[in-house]
């Protein structure tokens, strides 16, 4: 998925090799925390034209209309997109629902000082190969192909 959005998720994702030169643990501890937090922000973006291209396009009841809105909860708002697209509710069991389910619990928690995970480079890098992996998942599924397919990034995988 060759586009600008997966491009964006991966140089943040190579940012982090620069974290191990970081002395201070508060600086190491901020970078990591926003590296979880900006892929959210662009699955956020990317959330928010999808249900504007659904809402233009089909007919919706007040109900489907509230889950697209913006204050409504991300996952909900992912899962509906997914089964109004595709006639289906979510595969609970594919690998990309868990994942997601994880990271944006990982980024929930970074909101919450009581409960703030303390984050490595590892867990960090699996937030955003989940998010991205959320991204292609709804491409796929709305556009019927990668996310370069619906006319947003550059052709090539």
């Amino acid at each position: 998925m060759g586009d600008f959005v997966r491009d964006l998720l991966d140089m943040i994702a190579l940012e982090l090799d620069k974290v191990e030169q970081f002395q201070d643990a508060l600086a190491k501890e901020a970078y990591l925390q926003s590296a979880v937090l900006l892929p959210f922000c662009v699955l956020e973006a990317y959330v928010n034209k999808l249900a504007d291209d659904v809402a233009s396009r089909q007919e919706l009841s007040p109900r489907e209309r509230a889950l697209l809105e913006r204050n409504a909860r991300l996952d909900d708002r992912i899962a509906f997109l997914h089964e109004r697209s595709s006639g289906r509710p979510i595969d609970k069991t594919v690998s990309w629902w868990p994942a997601f389910k994880a990271a944006l619990d990982l980024r929930n928690r970074l909101n919450e000082p009581q409960a703030a995970p303390a984050l490595t480079v590892p867990v960090v890098k699996a937030a955003i190969k989940a998010v991205i992996d959320t991204i292609d998942a709804l491409s796929r599924d709305i556009y019927k192909g990668p996310l370069s397919a619906a006319g947003l990034g550059s052709a090539g995988q």
